[in-house]
């Protein structure tokens, strides 16, 4: 009883009286060499990230941006979504979770890829020419770049916004107190 009282209720009590936690991703396109989809879900966990997974239209429109920003409109991306192993429902192997925003392009996913006798079971981020929308693709196709994702989670304490909404009307000497009892808080 005591270890639940310390392990799970007073981090809630804490989280909820002194600030809350944020999770914040960043992505990262692997343009070096294209590979296939198992190769790249492998090399996105050599770097501690996994393979991106989309789950709105903003975080779709942010990777389009990157991809459009960095000049690789030209080039396809493997993306977490797959079907493999999940009776052929798409979810993100990034997450666990299923699809609940989609970009298919016109038609897709449409389970054919010309005579090969393998099904395309794996999400594409496709290029600019194909209005950077999703397409189904057989996971051993070995042509494609990659998006990683890393998940950031930090802490967003309440005092540390109180200060800086109301440094700016403090005086200098009274300024650095601030910050100095700020730092001397705020060691975990």
């Amino acid at each position: 009883m005591k270890l639940i009282l310390v392990c799970v209720i007073l981090p809630l009590i804490f989280v909820s009286a002194y600030g809350q936690f944020c999770q914040q991703k960043s992505y990262h396109l692997m343009t070096l060499t294209p590979t296939n989809w198992f190769k790249a879900f492998a090399q996105c966990r050599s770097f501690d990230m996994t393979l991106a997974s989309v789950s709105s239209k903003e975080e779709n429109d942010r990777i389009v941006q990157l991809i459009e920003s960095e000049g690789h409109s030209d080039k396809r991306f493997w993306t977490s979504g797959t079907k493999l192993g999940n009776d052929g429902a798409y979810y993100w192997m990034g997450t666990g979770k299923s699809l609940g925003f989609t970009n298919w392009a016109s038609g897709q996913p449409d389970k054919y890829d010309w005579g090969t006798n393998e099904p395309e079971a794996c999400i594409e981020f496709m290029s600019k020419n194909w209005d950077s929308k999703w397409n189904d693709a057989r996971c051993s196709a070995e042509n494609y770049h990659f998006i990683c994702e890393k998940t950031h989670l930090s802490y967003l304490s309440p005092i540390h916004f109180n200060i800086e909404t109301n440094i700016d009307s403090m005086s200098r000497a009274n300024q650095s107190k601030v910050i100095q009892r700020e730092k001397s808080n705020t060691t975990f």
